[in-house]
């Protein structure tokens, strides 16, 4: 029988990951869509009296994996954007030691989301799902206090303009030492 578990699974943490996993990254994500109709197939037989108990456990297993996919997913794409603000500080739109103490936190949050899933492997408990969105959270809170365009223009600056100085200086003493030296 479709118990409390499974519509806290469903409702409380498939369904709010797929969202955010959707609006944050705007991808729909090939192995998402798979467990998703997995489950929905087992559901059908479930509903067709098909050897129930095993459709439901399989329906759970799979919305279970689409979850934590959805979680890792998200983490991974705001991750991308959370990395590199400690080298461009700039752009984070708060206090620097907030921000690191943030970050301090995001990973710790990780950790334990690993450690959790590593050692529940098999056991499909919603305490993963919880750590794993609690470490996403926080990768959000951090992710949406970044001001993107800044963040754009620091990169910019740094990649392009940052060799530029390393050779234009030199360039325009090597240039001005000509200049002094032929006017001597």
């Amino acid at each position: 029988m479709l118990d409390e578990d499974f519509f806290t699974l469903y409702h409380d943490l498939y369904i709010p990951a797929y969202s955010d996993y959707v609006a944050t990254t705007t991808n729909k994500q090939i192995m998402i869509l798979n467990e998703s109709e997995a489950a929905f197939t087992h559901l059908l037989k479930y509903v067709l009296n098909e050897d129930a108990d095993s459709n439901l456990r399989k329906v759970r297993g799979h919305i279970y994996r689409a979850t934590l996919d959805c979680y890792k997913l998200t983490w991974e794409h705001i991750n991308k954007s959370v990395s590199i603000i400690d080298e461009h500080r700039e752009a984070y739109e708060g206090k620097e030691s907030d921000l690191l103490k943030d970050l301090e936190r995001m990973n710790l949050l990780l950790i334990e989301a690993r450690t959790k899933e590593c050692e529940g492997v098999g056991s499909e408990n919603n305490d993963v799902l919880v750590s794993w969105k609690l470490a996403v959270e926080k990768a959000r809170e951090i992710y949406y206090a970044i001001n993107k365009s800044l963040l754009k223009k620091s990169i910019w600056k740094k990649k392009y303009l940052g060799p530029l100085y390393i050779i234009g200086v030199p360039a325009v003493f090597f240039i001005f030492g000509l200049v002094v030296q032929y006017l001597l």
